[in-house]
C-alpha cells in the first residue's frame, strides 16, 4: 500500500527499536522551489495498512534536504546527512553530519537537532554527504561523500577515530558495517575498500568485475550479510551499457566469488537487507522491486510498477515485517513480507 509523504524522498530506514517506524528524508533541496526539506518519522499500522506521520523535523529555508539517513540501532536517535545553507557551505563550515533525537511520547512528539559536525572540506553544494550508516552496535558513524571523502565517527561525541581518508575513485557510492563492526567497506563506481574500523587500515581491495569477460561494469552498492549471510558479502553491479544488473557474493574469509548472478535487465539503484540475513531486497530503473534469497539468489517475490518515478531507496522495518520504499514520486510503498 502507498503512503504519501508530500515530498520527494531522497532516503528511509528503518528504526531498530520500534518495528512499527521507519523514518524518511527528502525535499526540494536548497532552491526556492517552495518544497520543504524535511525528515519524518512514520507508523505503520498493519491492520488498517495505513501510515501515520508523528514527528517531524523541518530544515532552515536554503539548507539543502538530506540525502542519506541512519536510525540508531537502540537509541531514539537519527543521523542524516544534509548540506548547510550556500554561504555557510562556501565558508568551509558545512556540517552535514547532523544527529536528532525524537520523544515519541510527549505531547506533540520531538525531533530535534541535537549536534552537527563537519566531514566534507568542500565548498559547494554539488558535493554532498551521500553516505550515513551506523555501526550495529551503534558506536560508530560512517560517512561518505560525493567528493570520495569517508569519515569514522565517535558515536555520540562524534569525534573522528581516525583521519578523513580520501577514496581515489571518486564519489562512494555505498557502506556498510561487517556484523560484528569490526571492518567496514566502501563502494565507488570502480572499486570496493574495506577497512579495518579500530585503525582505519585497508584490508582489502576489489576491482570492479567485467560480466562474460566483455561487458564492463560500475559497482553501485555494497552489503554485508547478517545472521546465517555474515560471513559473505554483497556487491551490487551494473554493466556500462546498462542493459543488465547483477549481485556478486564474496566470502569474507578468502574474499573469493562465491556467486555472481543477473538480476534483472535493468540496473538496480536500490538494495537492502532483510534482519534475519535471509533475503535482499533491490529497486530497479523499470520501478520494479525484488526480494531475492540472499543464499541462491532465487526471486522470492516481485512487484512491479511500484512507483511513478524513481525509487530512490529501500529498508526493511526491523522485524523483517515489511519493506518500505521511498520516491521522488513524493510516495512510499510499504510491502508486507511472508
Amino acid at each position: 500500500f502507498l503512503f504519501e509523504v508530500g515530498i520527494p524522498i531522497n532516503c528511509v530506514a528503518a528504526v531498530g527499536s520500534d518495528p512499527t517506524l521507519f523514518v524518511v528524508g527528502g525535499g526540494g533541496g536548497p532552491s526556492r522551489s517552495g518544497v520543504a526539506n524535511k525528515i519524518l518519522i512514520n507508523r505503520i499500522d498493519s491492520s488498517t495498512q495505513s501510515v501515520t506521520t508523528v514527528a517531524t523535523y523541518s530544515f532552515e529555508p536554503l539548507e539543502d534536504a538530506p540525502t542519506s539517513i541512519a536510525a540508531h540501532p537502540s537509541r531514539p536517535v537519527i543521523a542524516c546527512g544534509a548540506n548547510n545553507n550556500n554561504d555557510i557551505v562556501k565558508a568551509g563550515d558545512n556540517r552535514s553530519a547532523r544527529i536528532l533525537e525524537y520523544s515519541l511520547n510527549q505531547d506533540p512528539p520531538q525531533l530535534e537537532l541535537i549536534h552537527s559536525r563537519s566531514v566534507m572540506d568542500s565548498r559547494t553544494m554539488n558535493d554532498y554527504q551521500k553516505v550515513t550508516v551506523f555501526s550495529p552496535k551503534g558506536d560508530h558513524i560512517l560517512t561518505g561523500g560525493s567528493e570520495g571523502s569517508i569519515n569514522l565517527l565517535a558515536y555520540p561525541s562524534l569525534d573522528p577515530v581516525f583521519p578523513t581518508l580520501k577514496s581515489e575513485s571518486g564519489e562512494i557510492m555505498s557502506a556498510d558495517f561487517s556484523q560484528s563492526g569490526g571492518q567496514f567497506a566502501i563502494v565507488t563506481p570502480k572499486d570496493v575498500s574495506v577497512f579495518s574500523t579500530r585503525t582505519g587500515k585497508g584490508v582489502q581491495h576489489i576491482e570492479c568485475p567485467v560480466y562474460k569477460n566483455k561487458s564492463e561494469c560500475r559497482f553501485r552498492s555494497c552489503l554485508y550479510g547478517r545472521g546465517p549471510t555474515e560471513h559473505f558479502f554483497y556487491t551490487i553491479v551494473n554493466t556500462l551499457n546498462r542493459d543488465r544488473s547483477l549481485i556478486a557474493k564474496w566470502n569474507t574469509n578468502t574474499w573469493e566469488t562465491e556467486s555472481f548472478r543477473s538480476v534483472s535487465r535493468f540496473p538496480i539503484i536500490a538494495v537492502a537487507m532483510h534482519p534475519s540475513g535471509n533475503y535482499l531486497a533491490v529497486a530497479t530503473t523499470e520501478n520494479a522491486v525484488y526480494v531475492l534469497d540472499a543464499h541462491s539468489f532465487q526471486t522470492m517475490a516481485k512487484s512491479a510498477d511500484v512507483h511513478g518515478f524513481a525509487i530512490t531507496s529501500l529498508a526493511f522495518t526491523s522485524d523483517g515485517a515489511h519493506l518500505v520504499t521511498g520516491s521522488i514520486d513524493t510516495n512510499c510503498c510499504i510491502i508486507p513480507i511472508p
